[in-house]
């Protein structure tokens, strides 16, 4: 099954794991309403630090659509300076490098242990997003143990990203269930105000007809009542009385 046709065909507002284009797109624009789950899930976490993420050396691990890519672009909205390191860095042999200058490391790869714990700046905030299964085991992409004693802050793999991943999805279902009521209040207005016109509308129509019968019995009237016949008739139109006032002086 190839995710990326499928999520072509999912409507945007109903996209609760935010991965359709629109969505997608609406982080290069700063207006997501419906953000990628993890992605979301890593903001909520080094929220959760304190840390100032303005100017902040930032290595991402991994560029997939699903956490690297859109990660990115979240961080770049935070004005972090964002590095992002793939294949191709590790098979430049430039990994180790980069991840050495992270005061934020980030990754999402799916390779146990492939970030070694010495690797870790002192004082670093450490987020690793991988899920893999050694032995009867789950590990992360990160050596936990050492990188532990050199990092402010790390998650544990299991029990770090994954259940706020979930909790990120609930979010953009309540978000997603948000916006759809509020859409159906705003339809319901305009509906209403459609029909407030089409009533205005007739009432103007009919207003219209009422002024034409008027004047026709007026021009009717000059032509058999005197004068002081044709004043009362113009007194006794009340609302018409300008108009029909006009149209005697007019005759």
């Amino acid at each position: 099954i190839d995710y990326k046709k499928i999520s072509q065909f999912i409507l945007p507002e109903k996209d609760v794991e935010g991965m359709h284009p629109a969505n997608i797109g609406k982080i290069v624009f700063g207006k997501a309403v419906i953000l990628p789950c993890t992605p979301a899930a890593v903001m909520e976490l080094l929220k959760e630090t304190g840390v100032d993420l303005y100017g902040k050396e930032v290595v991402i691990v991994g560029h997939s659509e699903i956490v690297g890519k859109p990660l990115a672009l979240l961080l770049l909205e935070k004005f972090a300076t964002v590095t992002v390191c793939h294949i191709g860095t590790s098979k430049a042999g430039k990994l180790e490098e980069h991840v050495r200058q992270a005061e934020i490391l980030i990754v999402a790869v799916g390779k146990a242990g492939l970030i070694k714990g010495d690797w870790v700046k002192e004082g670093a905030i450490v987020i690793d997003v991988g899920i893999n299964r050694v032995g009867d085991k789950i590990v992360g992409d990160v050596e936990f143990e050492s990188a532990e004693k050199r990092a402010s802050w790390i998650t544990p793999v299991p029990g770090g990203v994954g259940p706020l991943t979930v909790t990120m999805l609930m979010r953009n279902l309540v978000e997603a269930a948000k916006k759809k009521v509020a859409q159906a209040a705003d339809e319901k207005k305009k509906s209403l105000e459609v029909e407030r016109r089409v009533a205005r509308a007739h009432i103007s129509k009919t207003e219209r007809m009422r002024v034409m019968d008027a004047r026709s019995h007026i021009l009717e009237s000059v032509k058999t009542r005197t004068r002081e016949e044709i004043r009362k008739l113009v007194k006794d139109q009340g609302k018409y009385k300008a108009l029909l006032a006009e149209l005697v002086r007019q005759s």
